[in-house]
């Protein structure tokens, strides 16, 4: 290819990136309004009234179980179980509906502990018995409007209506704490979580008629490690960060399933994780953010707490409905200010001032050699565990480390989600970044390298709009500069996996993203070794549409290698249907698998720059021992034959070379992969 067809290459990927990033508006967080509507119903006030609860007392009850959960008295031994010691019945009187709720023990503070019928409890503490019925008025749901878009309405309950714990079961396998005994979503993961599950089935039918369901739009979710939509959902740190006013008090209903109450107000459970893998963020009792210490302190509400108070909140389609009901005026609703888009032109012209010219850049340059790297690693391993929600406060041993150096490998890939470490002025938190510090230090005493990789940072993937594409680049600079110092057996991964998934991120607007980061970052650190990925989830066959400068010497790219699919994924949970049927190994696999390493030893040769297979693996549920060591056994000495080193997905968890529980190796694992 010469020169002037680059030239003009380059122009077209330009080009497209402007169309791409210049079409799409971006509104402002969420911020308070004063109008307030009443719809749907729940329980909440406790009728007094002698007359009427004699009456009430008198009618014919069908007793149904709450099902609520307890347990041996340990918190996290997954022995949690439903029970009927608190029951409840509908009925009714006179044009109203009304709630009966009994007990014969008390709900215990945690979903693990025991029932009895000791006192000190919340439920004693705010003067509900056992062994009394306790009636209470369905009452209208009184709502109070946080955002206001075109087409729906974003609205957050005004009261604790309910008491519930986060995560009705708790599995602990030594190392974190998960919601299944297959240890694979932690505790504090709202897409797998029981309040999820309460608001959506028991909460939606309860207070709302079938006409009121229609009105309320599904709202979009993309929370850690899944996206899903929800007609009713808890709020996240983003959506009630900039409210004025966060205190809520408890309905005397939310007040007789066991609410916490301090000061005549309560605390209130957030979708957000907390800083421990059983932790949820929540608000405390003075409306402060609990959860992260650059929030308030370090304390987040045990995801098992039965305490914890539910703000519900939802997506209203139609505030014009008869079923709704204002109880403000609405005549002028709040103006949502628009976030000014930057520039991406002057963008694009800043990029290249002073910096390089676009002639510099190539898709598959050739060249005999384009590394300066002491290029030192061969056989990896991925450490996850800090690209989770509970990022912030996780420090990995330095005898972990050690003990991944005795193995015999030579460096560690730390999938890190900057994003869950940035505080809302954009800077990453001093307190968190104190601990990767920690971290770091101790894997490179250890003699490894290390491959800091930004992974599982969903906002940018989702949206990689140009405000996130600032913040990306912030990221860097700051990682950057803070690292400056260290060891050059530290290096850097911009991002992992770059896909088109959300059909907001092209080949050409990626080449501009990534190429941006990379600028950043030398402006700072002209040395460091940066490792580069492709598209579609790194894979091999879009290096040919990866743009890397020819004059950079320490430019690494990391290729991830799953295939076949079928094979790997079986069995996983996030994956459809199809992948649920078992499939024993067969020798054909590896000529899947062999086809990426084929197309990036080729890149190599070409361009001259070093390729790693980034991750690979096989998800071990329903797979054979025999099977796994067989096709990792194969998988090696593949990449082996295509003089590409490898780093294995993952240390421990599903796809894990380790066993923590027993704290040992898994030989049909470390065999296979260092023969």
């Amino acid at each position: 290819m010469n020169n002037q067809y680059k030239l003009l290459s380059f122009f077209i990927v330009i080009a497209i990136v402007i169309t791409s990033l210049t079409t799409t508006s971006y509104a402002a967080e969420t911020t308070e309004s004063d109008d307030v509507f009443l719809f749907g119903s729940y329980p909440q006030s406790e009728v007094k009234d002698f007359e009427l609860l004699s009456a009430l007392n008198s009618a014919e009850l069908q007793w149904k179980s709450y099902d609520y959960y307890s347990g041996t008295g340990k918190w996290n031994d997954g022995k949690m179980h439903t029970d009927d010691y608190m029951q409840y019945a509908d009925v009714t009187f006179d044009g109203n509906r009304y709630r009966a709720v009994k007990f014969d023990t008390y709900r215990p503070y945690f979903s693990g502990f025991e029932s009895t019928t000791a006192g000190d409890t919340y439920q004693d503490n705010n003067g509900y018995e056992c062994g009394e019925i306790y009636w209470f008025k369905f009452e209208p749901l009184k709502w109070r409007i946080v955002d206001e878009k075109t087409g729906y309405s974003y609205a957050l309950c005004e009261s604790i209506i309910d008491s519930q714990p986060f995560q009705n079961m708790i599995y602990y396998d030594g190392w974190k704490y998960f919601a299944d005994y297959q240890y694979y979503d932690c505790s504090n993961y709202y897409v797998v979580s029981s309040i999820r599950d309460m608001l959506n089935n028991d909460f939606l039918n309860c207070a709302f008629t079938s006409e009121e369901k229609e009105n309320l739009a599904f709202y979009y979710m993309d929370d850690l490690w899944a996206s899903f939509e929800d007609r009713v959902f808890l709020p996240s740190v983003n959506e009630v960060k900039n409210l004025e006013n966060r205190i809520a008090a408890g309905t005397d209903y939310a007040k007789c399933q066991g609410l916490f109450v301090d000061g005549g107000n309560s605390y209130w459970y957030l979708r957000t994780p907390g800083d421990n893998s059983y932790t949820a963020v929540c608000v405390s009792v003075d409306g402060s953010l609990y959860g992260h210490d650059f929030y308030c302190n370090r304390y987040s509400f045990f995801t098992y707490f039965t305490g914890t108070g539910i703000r519900p909140a939802i997506k209203i389609k139609n505030l014009n409905a008869d079923s709704v009901t204002f109880t403000q005026n609405t005549s002028a609703l709040p103006e949502v200010p628009e976030l000014v888009e930057l520039s991406v032109p002057s963008l694009i012209k800043e990029f290249f001032k002073n910096t390089f010219s676009i002639i510099e850049y190539f898709l598959t340059p050739a060249c005999d050699e384009n590394t300066d790297i002491d290029f030192n690693v061969n056989r990896g391993i991925n450490m996850p565990c800090m690209e989770s929600g509970f990022a912030r406060d996780y420090i990995m041993e330095k005898e972990t480390f050690e003990n991944v150096r005795n193995k015999g490998f030579d460096y560690i890939r730390l999938p890190v989600n900057f994003g869950w470490m940035l505080d809302f002025d954009g800077r990453l938190n001093e307190s968190a970044m104190r601990n990767l510090d920690t971290v770091l230090e101790s894997a490179l005493d250890s003699g490894l390298t290390v491959l800091l990789d930004l992974h599982g940072w969903s906002d940018f993937t989702k949206n990689p709009d140009a405000q996130n594409t600032q913040r990306l680049i912030s990221i860097w600079e700051q990682v950057a500069e803070r690292y400056a110092d260290y060891s050059d057996k530290l290096w850097f991964e911009i991002l992992n996996e770059p896909n088109n998934d959300s059909g907001k991120m092209s080949d050409a607007k990626w080449n501009y993203i990534q190429l941006s980061t990379v600028a950043a970052i030398r402006k700072i650190d002209e040395n460091r070794v940066i490792c580069l990925s492709p598209m579609n989830f790194n894979s091999a066959h879009k290096l040919s549409s990866m743009l890397v400068k020819r004059s950079d010497k320490h430019i690494v790219v990391d290729v991830h290698n799953y295939a076949p699919m079928r094979f790997t994924h079986q069995g996983a949970e996030w994956m459809d249907e199809t992948y649920q049927k078992e499939i024993p190994f067969s020798q054909d696999m590896m000529n899947d698998f062999e086809q990426a390493l084929t197309v990036a030893e080729e890149y190599q040769k070409k361009t001259g720059i070093k390729v790693i297979v980034g991750e690979f693996g096989v998800y071990e549920k329903q797979v054979s021992e025999e099977d796994v060591s067989q096709f990792l056994s194969g998988a090696v000495g593949l990449m082996k034959e295509h003089n590409l080193p490898w780093c294995y997905w993952e240390y421990n968890a599903g796809f894990g070379a380790y066993d923590y529980s027993k704290k040992e190796w898994k030989p049909f694992v470390t065999d296979a992969l260092l023969q």
